[in-house]
């Protein structure tokens, strides 16, 4: 009988140091900001010139930097040079903001109103579009722009 108390005593001790403690409460997280998800409109792809041309990279990719100069183009496009946050530079591609005096190119802005404005050369913008390789000018752009901020 005396060996059972310190062998129980033993017991209880083994127990004791075997147990995990509770963990400590876990706390709830305080959201900082709210992450913005860039969203694209596909129908602008119907107004877009020849888009056959175009290898999309990326379905809606949002960019940022400061715009360096704004062309008016035949197909009624702008195009929107920016100088990226990065130092490297982009075109984008506001479709159908201007005439159309390219033959060709009038039926893509046919029935279309641009709701986008572009903002000034020397503005520091987030731009959100389509991705693309143009094939036909060997360089990388947004096209079409669905989305202009100035930030």
């Amino acid at each position: 009988m005396k060996l059972m108390i310190p062998i129980a005593s033993l017991c209880i001790l083994l127990l004791a140091a075997c147990s995990t403690p509770p963990a400590p409460p876990v706390p709830t997280p305080v959201p900082t900001a709210t992450q913005v998800v860039p969203t694209c409109d596909v129908s602008l792809w119907h107004h877009v010139y020849h888009p056959s041309r175009l290898q999309v990279v990326d379905v809606c990719r949002t960019i940022t930097g400061t715009i360096t100069d704004v062309r008016h183009e035949a197909d009624g496009d702008a195009h929107i040079l920016l100088r990226l946050d990065d130092g490297t530079t982009l075109v984008t591609e506001a479709i159908c903001v201007y005439p159309v005096s390219q033959a060709d190119a009038v039926a893509a802005c046919q029935d279309f109103t641009p709701g986008l404005v572009i903002p000034p050369v020397g503005d520091h913008v987030a731009i959100t579009g389509t991705y693309v390789l143009d094939t036909v000018h060997g360089w990388m752009e947004i096209h079409p722009i669905s989305e202009i901020t100035v930030i």
